[in-house]
Formats: structure tokens, sequence, C-alpha cells
């Protein structure tokens, strides 16, 4: 939250205030942070959005990623051995007839993808999207899969 100088000084109320080199060096630090708070969004975006979490279960890895408004037609899925990528878009269209009086929520694109720790089968692997999370399910190689090993005695 930020505060701004009129709201501190107890003379402002009155209509009075001081005009000197402090305040217009508070009024451009307020122009400041505001301007930094409402590009937020843009840079995480940027730094690695989507958010996702890789489970392993011992058989499968396991990938969550929140892409809230993102169409199942507008996600692309690649596996590759022991490489994911993900890509996808967000198109918010607006309805014929009607017309945008405020738009906070923007179109974009996006491209990540995940080193994985053990090689996957791409023929098995299983994807899902729902209420914003795709799951995606990835059956690790037979190669890859933990094995039991049964001890001897001699």
């Amino acid at each position: 939250m930020l505060t701004f100088w009129s709201d501190m000084n107890p003379l402002a109320r009155f209509g009075a205030r001081r005009n000197d080199a402090f305040d217009d060096l508070r009024r451009e630090m307020n122009r400041l942070f505001f301007d930094f708070e409402s590009a937020r969004p843009a840079l995480e975006m940027e730094a690695g959005w989507p958010r996702v979490s890789l489970d392993d279960t011992g058989e499968s890895l396991v990938l969550r990623a929140e892409v809230p408004g993102v169409a199942e037609k507008d996600l692309e899925l690649q596996v590759e051995e022991s490489t994911v990528s993900l890509r996808g878009e967000r198109k918010e269209a607006v309805p014929e007839g009607h017309s945008v009086h405020r738009k906070e929520r923007a179109d974009f694109r996006f491209s990540r993808s995940f080193q994985l720790p053990t090689k996957v089968d791409a023929d098995k692997v299983e994807a899902q999207l729902k209420n914003g999370v795709l799951t995606v399910t990835l059956p690790k190689a037979e190669a890859a899969k933990p094995r039991k090993i049964s001890v001897r005695a001699s």
C-alpha cells in the first residue's frame, strides 16, 4: 500500500501546502512506485509463467501448470525423451455488438520448456485441463523406473 504525502500532511486538508524540493521528491517517488506496481503482473509473466509443479510418483512424473483462461485448443504440449515443452495463448475476445469500457486482462502467449530428471515414455503421456490447471502425467521409460532386486544369502 502506498501512502501519499497529502495523506500524512495535516495541513493538506485545509488547502495549505508547502512546495519545496522534498514535496517534488515525494511526488516523484509516489509516481515511480505506482508505475512499478502497475507493471508487476507483466514482469511476473515474463519471469516464468505459467507457474508449475513437478512431482515424482515413482512410476511417473506429474506436471501441473496453472493456465487460467487458456482454452484447451490453445495449448500445445510436446514431449521428447526427457524434455517437456508447453506453449499456449490466451485470447480475450469481445462478443459481437459489445464495446470495451475497461480491459485489465490482456491477450498473451507463453512458452516454457522443462528438463525432466528421467526419460519418459512419450506414447503414454496423458494431459487433462480442469479448472484452469493443466495436469500432465508422464510415465517413466522402462529403463528409468525403479526396480526391486532380491538379495540372496550365499
